[in-house]
């Protein structure tokens, strides 16, 4: 009895005080969301093109091919992916930094029913996230090899690439009156979304 006694006390104390605490600063919900995925890239170049391979598989077992490469003649791109032969072409009109135009044209042929699609996309240069702000980083694994990254350094063979989205009020109000009023009600969160494990040769 006195042990079962010190257990109860012992995990009513390791409980986080509720109602109290919550309201007294910001509240900060955090969550993993990502489904850990194993990406292989593989760079090949031959007669001066650039010749991208790429495979992952997730968790649940879903796994996807691609395969990229420039096409000199109109300038744009041909990819493989799944089932789908896709060619692309993008150009950026002139614009004030992030409102610049996106235009893009694609042209597809569904290699299982010999189907084609032609799409249009205009938007903006710039991806906005639809929530939050999202934010991608890379860790590498292993010392630089080979692989050759955008301005001149080497990207290493083996990296981990975790992403997060965080969530913050849309306007934080400060009054004189009750400077921690705002505070109490903002509601921030933030969720690991992404977990990527990439060999790259």
């Amino acid at each position: 009895a006195m042990l079962l006694a010190l257990f109860n006390s012992a995990a009513s104390l390791a409980e986080p005080p509720s109602a109290p605490a919550l309201s007294e600063g910001p509240s900060l919900r955090a969550r993993v969301s990502a489904r850990p995925r194993l990406k292989v890239l593989k760079r090949l170049q031959a007669k001066g093109n650039r010749l991208l391979l790429g495979g992952s598989c997730d968790s649940a077992g879903r796994c996807s091919f691609e395969a990229k490469c420039a096409e000199p003649l109109l300038g744009g791109t041909i990819a493989l992916s799944g089932r789908s032969l896709r060619w692309s072409r993008l150009w950026l009109l002139p614009g004030l930094a992030d409102a610049a135009t996106r235009v893009e044209v694609c042209s597809a042929v569904d290699l299982r029913t010999g189907k084609p699609d032609a799409e249009l996309r205009l938007g903006l240069r710039r991806a906005f996230s639809k929530r939050g702000l999202s934010l991608v980083h890379a860790v590498p694994l292993s010392l630089p090899l080979g692989g050759e990254q955008e301005g001149g350094g080497r990207s290493p063979p083996l990296r981990l690439e975790v992403g997060a989205t965080l969530d913050v009020p849309a306007e934080v109000t400060l009054s004189a009156r009750d400077p921690r009023a705002a505070l109490r009600s903002a509601r921030f969160s933030v969720d690991i979304d992404r977990a990527d494990l990439c060999v790259e040769y």
